[in-house]
């Protein structure tokens, strides 16, 4: 059914709409078809889920179908790093993984990564760990800040369990950092 949906690149508004159709199933199954059909609409495409991030039933949905694509939807990075300051922490996260699927090309949401460094949430702060280090190389400016967190870390942790000095935070860390340098 969906294979007919979108002939044309005028139709991609049409598709985008659907993400706020039927149950979350079948939501799934819109996300898969729209990344797979990116290659033949590319541009208008991500225009348009950008443009549907301001569409609270759909935001989320949109930011699926954004990391799904990938270093093709870097267009959209300055909107999805819109939502690093939504209330919701569900937006907030998937924003950031989406950037993180980006990679290199969403180089410039570095700062705002380095900025949730500092969020309450443990799962937002591993999340930006995850991001920048996705990110690689032109996330270097991030290496201190990152290197300060994984020392602090160490010793959080030798105070707390000598004999086994791991966490998750830790071992994100030391893989962001692997991966910038």
């Amino acid at each position: 059914v969906l294979e007919n949906v979108v002939a044309e690149p005028k139709d991609v508004a049409e598709l985008v709409g659907l993400l706020s159709e039927g149950n979350y199933y079948a939501r799934c199954d819109i996300i898969d078809y729209i990344v797979k059909i990116h290659p033949r609409l590319g541009n208008e495409l991500v225009a348009e889920l950008t443009k549907a991030l301001g569409n609270g039933v759909i935001a989320q949905n949109a930011i699926h179908c954004l990391r799904d694509i990938g270093p093709a939807a870097a267009p959209a990075v300055p909107a999805l790093m819109e939502f690093f300051k939504s209330a919701s922490i569900d937006l907030r996260q998937a924003a950031v993984i989406a950037i993180g699927s980006i990679g290199p090309p969403a180089a410039v949401a570095t700062d705002a990564l380095v900025a949730l460094l500092s969020a309450p949430e443990e799962s937002i702060r591993l999340q930006a760990i995850q991001s920048l280090g996705e990110i690689g190389p032109a996330s270097r400016n991030a290496l201190d800040v990152l290197k300060r967190m994984m020392q602090e870390e160490r010793e959080r942790l030798g105070k707390e369990d000598p004999d086994n000095p791991t966490s998750e935070l830790l071992h994100a860390l030391e893989q962001a950092i692997g991966q910038i340098k």
